[in-house]
């Protein structure tokens, strides 16, 4: 019988680091990087927005002609997003399909990052 007076020991660092280090957890990721790419897939649009990636595809095609963000056009965010589709576009041609894959991936490895964190949560001991 637990008693409110016994302690609930705390994992120590070095367990945490292990937990999300093991064979089971790398497993556990993969599974959610797959299930998440899947379900972002299949329930995304197949119509090009126009107000959405229209203008994101148009200011990397601006910006790989040499223009400069925020300077010669305008652009609601950082120009992280920019910079990263115009070198794939580099490497794979411009295409809306190169922007898609890069959103799903960017996506699904946030996914499986929340539950990493999740899971190093749960391990800390002040998990809800």
């Amino acid at each position: 019988m637990i008693r409110a007076t016994d302690r609930v020991p705390v994992p120590t660092t070095e367990y945490r680091k292990n937990a999300l280090l093991d064979r089971r957890t790398l497993y556990e990721s993969v599974l959610v990087f797959a299930v998440a790419g899947l379900v972002i897939f299949l329930f995304s649009s197949r119509m090009v927005g126009i107000f959405d990636e229209g203008i994101l595809l148009t200011d990397v095609l601006c910006t790989m002609s040499g223009q400069v963000l925020h300077r010669d056009f305008y652009y609601n965010y950082g120009p992280a997003q920019l910079y990263m589709l115009a070198g794939l576009f580099k490497l794979f041609g411009p295409s809306v399909f190169v922007d898609r894959f890069a959103a799903l991936l960017s996506n699904a490895f946030a996914a499986v990052h929340l539950r990493l964190v999740r899971q190093l949560r749960a391990c800390s001991g002040w998990s809800d």
